[in-house]
């Protein structure tokens, strides 16, 4: 009920006696929504997008909510970008090609239509190139203004291909340039 005046709040009253009522919550800002009641008598509402608890004579208990993903892999975005290429590079064995679109870099694979995204930055890569054995990528980057020189690297041993992996570190491998 809005019986305050201000917003709507949870109120106890009888059949019997319904002019005779009792406030059970005291919210000033937003309204109390979507009330339900357990067999119990255990109150159950939504206030301010959170989900709480109400047992008379008790104050109300926002309800701790942990949502846990099973998800292993990445989300998959389809993107098709038939020109534009700026820089690119063929791995060491020939089976993967780094390239830089738009500014960023994503490796593909020689052999099928698989690519992943390597970066996904506000600032520009230029000049990509595979370490000897493949398990590193070299490309230059504006980061906060400066030039510099970043790797990127699988990080799992078990990962042979950029392509695949879902895995990779980051980090300046030369001092910032100007």
């Amino acid at each position: 009920s809005e019986q305050d005046g201000k917003t709507s709040n949870i109120y106890r009253s009888s059949l019997s006696a319904p002019d005779k009522y009792t406030q059970l919550t005291f919210e000033t800002k937003n309204p109390v929504r979507y009330l339900s009641v357990s067999d119990e008598g255990t109150l159950s509402y939504s206030y301010n997008g959170e989900l709480y608890t109400l047992k008379e004579g008790s104050q109300p208990h926002k309800v701790a909510i942990t949502a846990y993903s099973d998800e292993s892999e990445k989300e998959i975005n389809r993107m098709t970008f038939p020109s534009g290429a700026s820089a690119m590079s063929v791995s060491p064995d020939g089976k993967e090609v780094a390239i830089v679109i738009r500014g960023d870099v994503f490796v593909t694979a020689a052999d099928y239509r698989t690519t992943n995204r390597i970066t996904n930055t506000p600032e520009q890569e230029r000049n990509v190139c595979f370490s000897k054995d493949g398990r590193d990528i070299f490309y230059s980057s504006e980061r906060n203004g400066f030039w510099g020189i970043y790797k990127c690297s699988l990080v799992d041993k078990k990962d042979k291909y950029f392509t695949y992996a879902v895995n990779f570190k980051e980090e300046l491998f030369s001092d910032k340039g100007e």
